[in-house]
């Protein structure tokens, strides 16, 4: 994930419906006090700013290849 999107791909992972838990992974303890910023000070994505990471999600799945999946 490019570092400019992290902040909407936290907010998209826990702004889908009927999600009762995500699993958001950090590798440094600045990340997780990025992540509990984030955290403390979420608002859930509007219906305009869904299309980003769905775009985002696609390109980046495409150029992982198929062992994760069918890009759809």
């Amino acid at each position: 994930m490019p570092k400019d999107r992290l902040d909407v791909a936290f907010r998209y992972a826990l702004s889908k419906p009927n999600i009762a838990c995500t699993v958001i992974g950090m590798a440094t303890h600045e990340e997780l006090q990025q992540n509990l910023h984030r955290a403390k000070t979420f608002a859930a994505l509007s219906q305009s700013e869904h299309s980003e990471p769905l775009s985002l999600g696609k390109q980046m799945a495409g150029q992982w290849g198929s062992h994760l999946g069918p890009v759809v």
